[in-house]
């Protein structure tokens, strides 16, 4: 539910939100995930534990007792970055990282980190806490879904990695955790910790989870440890103190001789730690297949750049043949990452040089092992870099000076952080002291203000400002120091890494970045590489209407017909720049025709096959969808396939869609509705085949009649009349719907093919085998593009198969589906089922708008509404699963959650009255959604007891008579395991 990143101050937090608010805006994170970032108390760092205990109290602050229901990822990403001064600016979680994407906006740690939580099997109220500076990966299959209360994750690693972090110590089961140990020697880990029949141990991954007791023990820690947490007065370690404490049968005693010497706590704050969290006997998981990549230092950087290989969570083309507009090449010494015009050869074999975000650069020999980031319009010509030097550049925006540049020079392995004494500090690979020595400089004349010199690398006044790649040279080659560049050195103003920290704009940093990716993408579509991936938010940012003709090229050469629609209009849309585009191009021909038949019947197969006095009934019920909606529609499910979950239910004890055919002597067609109260007669085959019109009635009877082959285009030369006397004579045709249109139950597509299916019983042509195939899911699919209405096959399937179903439907142009009938008792145990009510709300809608902006949602490539489409695709695997297990709570969730997500999906999902009824009655109900595409129709509610349901009824009763509605009423369902009948009488 909340994704909260706690940073260590109020700067930090400011950046990292202005970082997200720009992702949620690009349609990139997901707009189902609240992102919140808290930071640390102003007064001080408070450890992993006390800024957890911190970041919950602030959350709750916004979200009251409701947050202890909330599952929450909290990832601690706060510090200075002293070990990767690089990407201070905008923190290790937002810095770029060499990974495909398909968007302007740089791939950051952070959307790689996502993967696995995204995907993680969530417990409802679950809290975990991770590291902002790693990226993780591993098998979540080897996630237990009974981790208990506290649970922390460990991956095997070598006994001499493990001495230096946490380590679980696992009974032979793997499963049952023993001991933790802190920082163990490595004999002792080999005694103690090692892994059954390895040579290894189970090293501490950093993610800890909290639940149920668990998270009751942290709401406690609020209270007794927060205001000292919230003072800055103490320092609590999530993995020293707590986890320690939370040890299935330590003695007090044996937890003080635990974290002697670790913890920075006083005796009785130890005591207090001890007594919240001991006896919740900590729980450990043992991934499988595990990837761990820290991302701390210059080095942790450069390791994964050669190792990164995972796409962003928001990767549109989910490693399919389409081709993502940015590839970065990873695979040679030289990794280039958002650049431009820009050379770096690497000394063979001497290791990886990383450059990011650089501009006009040339290096030509690099001795390996480097990092080099934003550098612009700079040329080293003959000159090497040395081997594990970086070069750190910055654009310094003051008041006084803005947009000066600055390149930080040091080595990866120089001291950053404070040490005892100046004589200690490593500078560009040497000692300091020499380092100034021999470029003939003093001691003083790198202080800051001409304050004492600290025994700290981040405050001295190192680089200049403006400087030539002469100049930079020097810093790791002393034999090119003359008095020229002492004086450039001494007379410039200059910064510390800290000021350039304080001084460097993150924004502006991330804009730079963007700009190169925008030229990027621009070159590499116009080459044809990535088109259908790019996200259409971003098509206005990469190219102006003097592209049209080249990317109408591409357009042109475009195998998918659906996308080729959708860019045709993405085309005309684009800014202008000399004069606006010639809207004339256009064809205006946004519908393609798809086949979704496998077989046409052919007029010669047409007979009349009822005797005169017969007639055919056909009944359906109508369905409730409660997973997976929307996966059913064109083009989602035809480039990705489609899963959707729904139930088949009668309307106050009947079916309520039905069709009669009766025969006539006369050759015509008459149409009649006993629920419009309206009838029709049709004599020709241009009346008849007028079914787009949409001031005509009867279109769906009308175009159901097409299908069947009853057109002039298969009738060369002969009237109606005539082809009608040659199958033995005319048809009349009843409709009843019982219920309203526009209604959410799948009415209009139900009624099309309970309609098809009386009239190919009718003529002689109704097979079981037209359902079991799919073919009259199918058929309905193309009424319904005839009747330029549109939709997917989970309606028609909804009422012609009884019973709860699971559906679902591989990719392709013609959808092959499958319908799995599941377990039926939450809609047959009658305690269960007396918790449900259905509402007709009195107001109706038409899909057909809302429908084809899903369409134009889903074809735009935005990443956050693919996330939600793809997250409504695996709510009908939750739903499937609830009715196997028979769990109400479960299935509550799913109409919770689909009705959140259909509410993303469009606007008008839900409106004023809507969310008026829902006020009003609030009290009653634990789940609800409208059916349907929503905006009106029937309301499904799910109630935590029969009681309650009976005070919602009331409610929703009281609701109606305040608000004037007249139509608004409660309706019977029953569960229909029968599904479509067709009876001949």
């Amino acid at each position: 539910d909340v994704v909260a990143v706690c940073v260590s101050s109020p700067d930090q937090a400011e950046t990292i939100a202005a970082a997200i608010r720009r992702r949620v805006d690009a349609g990139i994170y997901p707009r189902e995930l609240e992102f919140r970032v808290v930071h640390d108390p102003p007064q001080g760092r408070v450890g992993s534990g006390g800024g957890t205990i911190h970041a919950l109290a602030q959350l709750r602050e916004s979200y009251g007792s409701a947050v202890d229901r909330r599952s929450i990822l909290l990832i601690h990403a706060g510090g200075e970055s002293r070990r990767l001064p690089t990407y201070a600016p905008e923190g290790k979680l937002f810095a770029p990282v060499p990974v495909p994407s398909s968007t302007v906006l740089s791939p950051v740690l952070f959307d790689v980190q996502l993967n696995l939580y995204l995907d993680y099997p969530w417990r409802e109220g679950e809290l975990v806490v991770a590291s902002g500076d790693v990226y993780l990966d591993f098998d979540l299959r080897s996630v237990r879904a009974d981790r208990g209360s506290v649970c922390g994750f460990a991956a095997p690693a070598d006994f001499a990695n493990g001495s230096r972090h946490g380590v679980f110590a696992f009974d032979r089961s793997g499963r049952r955790v023993l001991d933790y140990l802190q920082k163990a020697p490595v004999e002792t880990l080999k005694r103690d910790a090692a892994l059954p029949g390895r040579q290894s141990c189970a090293l501490d991954i950093g993610i800890v989870a909290f639940h149920g007791e668990g998270r009751e023990r942290l709401r406690r820690a609020e209270q007794a440890l927060g205001p000292s947490v919230a003072a800055g007065t103490v320092n609590v370690d999530l993995y020293v103190e707590i986890m320690t404490a939370a040890l299935p049968g330590i003695s007090l005693d044996e937890y003080h001789r635990r974290i002697a010497g670790q913890s920075m706590l006083d005796q009785p704050h130890q005591d207090a730690v001890f007594s919240l969290f001991s006896g919740l006997w900590l729980n450990g998981i043992l991934v499988r297949d595990s990837t761990f990549l820290h991302f701390g230092s210059v080095a942790d950087v450069l390791d994964t750049a050669r190792r990164l290989d995972a796409p962003p969570f928001y990767d549109v083309a989910r490693g399919s043949a389409l081709q993502h507009e940015i590839i970065p090449d990873t695979s040679g010494a030289v990794i280039q990452s958002n650049c431009e015009n820009t050379t770096v050869n690497a000394v063979p074999g001497a290791g990886t040089v990383y450059v990011e975000g650089c501009r006009g650069l040339l290096i030509n020999e690099a001795g390996g092992e480097n990092l080099v980031v934003e550098l612009q319009n700079l040329d080293f010509g003959d000159r090497a870099l040395a081997p594990g030097f970086c070069l750190d550049g910055r654009m310094v925006v003051t008041a006084n000076q803005p947009d000066v540049p600055v390149v930080a020079v040091y080595h990866r392995d120089d001291t950053f952080k404070p040490v005892a004494t100046v004589a200690d500090i490593q500078f560009c690979g040497a000692p300091l002291l020499q380092w100034l020595s021999e470029r003939g400089l003093a001691l003083e004349q790198i202080a800051v203000d001409n304050e004492p010199v600290p025994a700290d690398l981040w405050k001295l006044s190192l680089f200049p400002i403006n400087p030539e790649a002469e100049h930079l040279i020097v810093y790791w080659d002393p034999s090119a120091v003359d008095d020229r560049w002492r004086r450039w050195f001494l007379d410039s103003r200059r910064y510390s890494l800290y000021e350039l920290n304080q001084y460097s704009d993150p924004a502006r940093r991330e804009s730079v970045r963007t700009g190169v990716r925008e030229r990027a993408l621009r070159t590499a579509i116009l080459d044809g590489r990535g088109w259908q991936s790019l996200p259409a938010g971003d098509v206005a940012r990469v190219f102006t209407s003097n592209d049209r003709e080249r990317l109408a090229n591409l357009v042109a050469a475009e195998q998918d017909d659906l996308i080729a629609v959708y860019r045709r209009r993405t085309l005309l849309e684009l800014p202008y720049t000399d004069s606006p585009v010639d809207q004339s191009d256009s064809n205006g021909d946004d519908q393609i025709e798809i086949d979704y038949l496998s077989t046409l019947t052919t007029p010669p197969i047409l007979r009349r096959s009822v005797k005169p006095d017969q007639i055919v009934w056909a009944r359906s019920p109508v369905r409730m969808d409660f997973g997976g909606g929307w996966t059913d529609t064109p083009p989602y499910t035809l480039r990705e396939g489609g899963r959707v979950c729904n139930v088949a239910i009668d309307i106050n004890g009947q079916p309520p869609v039905q069709v009669f055919c009766r025969p006539l002597a006369e050759p015509e067609i008459r149409f009649h509705s006993i629920d419009l109260g309206v009838g029709e007669r049709i004599t020709s085959f241009r009346e008849l085949e007028d079914y787009r019109n949409p001031n005509v009635p009867f279109a769906l009877p009308r175009a159901a009649l097409c299908i069947l082959g009853f057109t002039a285009e298969n009738h060369h030369a002969r009237t109606l009349a005539e082809v009608l006397a040659g199958v033995g004579g005319g048809v009349e045709v009843t409709l009843l719907a019982a219920i309203p249109k526009g209604s959410g139950l799948g009415t209009s597509s139900i009624l099309g093919a309970t309609l098809l299916a009386a009239l190919e019983r009718f003529f002689g042509v109704f097979d079981e085998r037209h359902i079991n195939t799919g073919e009259l899911y199918r058929q309905v699919l193309q009424m319904e593009q005839m009747l330029t209405t549109g939709g997917g096959w989970q309606d028609q399937i909804g009422g012609v198969a009884g019973g709860v179903k699971y559906a679902v439907s591989e990719p392709g142009m013609r959808p092959e589906l499958k319908v799995y009938q599941l377990d039926p008792w939450l809609f047959t145990d009658p305690d269960t089922v007396s918790r449900y009510t259905l509402y007709y709300t009195g107001a109706t809608r038409l899909a057909k708008n809302i429908l084809q902006d899903v369409v134009d949602g889903y074809n735009s490539m935005s990443p956050a509404y693919l996330f939600t489409v793809r997250r409504i695709a695996a709510l009908a695997d939750d739903a499937r699963e609830a009715f196997a297990l028979r769990d109400s709570q479960r299935f509550t969730r799913v109409v919770r959650e689909s009705w959140r997500e259909n509410c993303l999906m469009h606007p008008s999902t839900t409106n004023e009255e809507i969310e008026a009824m829902r006020t009003a009655v609030a009290p009653h109900y634990d789940a609800m959604k409208l059916l349907g595409a929503g905006g009106g129709g029937f309301t499904f509610f799910v109630s935590e007891s029969a009681d309650a349901a009976r005070r919602l009824r009331d409610a929703l009763d009281q609701w109606a008579a305040g608000s004037g509605n007249t139509r608004a009423r409660v309706v019977d369902l029953a569960l229909n395991q029968t599904g479509l009948q067709v009876t001949v009488s």
